[in-house]
């Protein structure tokens, strides 16, 4: 065996995101478009990896950011790194706020997307900031702190909720405005005991009172549709918070 030689070690943001019920689809006789649905998510994924690569996202830091991607099943995983080393402290406050606003977009987008698929999915996961290595040739490994922590919460909010984790949500705003992405939002979790924290919308840069934001309300209610009782309650306490963020924005047609 070669000698190999590990990446270096960076400050990420790290998203780690299923689609809820998806474990389910096998018992439904319109699996394959559920399937279909979700290979569209996956080419949105990639185009939202080949924007922010190409320097998309370059007004979050003074150079660009690399977005690692990964997928296990209906799982997808979202790493955010600087590709060189910026003029902040590399492990500074102003990076992981740059990375987490950054990553948090591009989650955004993809639950944005999601819930106008046919048919519609909806995505519950956990945003984290920390230390990470990032093995991508010839395959993908990630390890350290920052995906070991996403992936302790990215399941536990009851409901499609993707949330910053209690670090994340305590880093400061950027100059960027991400009113329309980040919201602060008392989530309902699976423990029994809510937890403040910063949510992504997916709502992300439109308007939710809107033709396209009664569409995604809609496809969320949508793919959340069940006699079972679980999966009622993610139904309420979401739908819940696609009401709250409907009440606190701009009544603009």
């Amino acid at each position: 065996m070669g000698t190999v030689t590990s990446p270096p070690k960076k400050t990420s943001a790290v998203a780690l995101m299923d689609a809820l019920g998806f474990k389910d689809v096998w018992k439904n006789p319109n699996a394959s478009a559920a399937v279909n649905a979700l290979a569209q998510v996956r080419e949105l994924v990639k185009s939202v990896k080949s924007h922010v690569d190409s320097g998309g996202f370059h007004y979050f830091t003074d150079g660009p950011i690399e977005l690692h991607v990964g997928w296990f099943s209906d799982t997808i995983l979202m790493v955010a790194q600087a590709t060189h080393n910026p003029e902040y402290i590399p492990d500074g406050e102003q990076l992981r706020t740059t990375l987490i606003h950054a990553v948090s977009m591009c989650v955004g987008y993809v639950l944005r997307a999601a819930a106008e698929m046919s048919p519609p999915l909806v995505f519950r996961g956990a945003i984290t900031v920390g230390d990470a290595f990032v093995f991508a040739d010839p395959e993908y490994v990630w390890i350290g702190p920052a995906i070991s922590e996403a992936a302790s919460l990215y399941d536990k909010a009851d409901g499609a909720f993707v949330l910053l984790s209690p670090e994340a949500s305590d880093l400061p705003d950027s100059d960027v405005d991400l009113a329309d992405v980040l919201v602060e939002y008392e989530v309902p979790m699976k423990s029994g005991v809510p937890q403040m924290a910063r949510v992504v919308s997916p709502f992300t840069h439109i308007m939710i009172n809107s033709t396209s934001g009664a569409s995604i309300r809609a496809g969320m209610a949508k793919a959340m549709e069940s006699d079972d009782d679980a999966v009622c309650i993610k139904r309420k306490n979401t739908l819940s918070f696609l009401d709250h963020l409907a009440d606190m924005a701009p009544h603009d047609g």
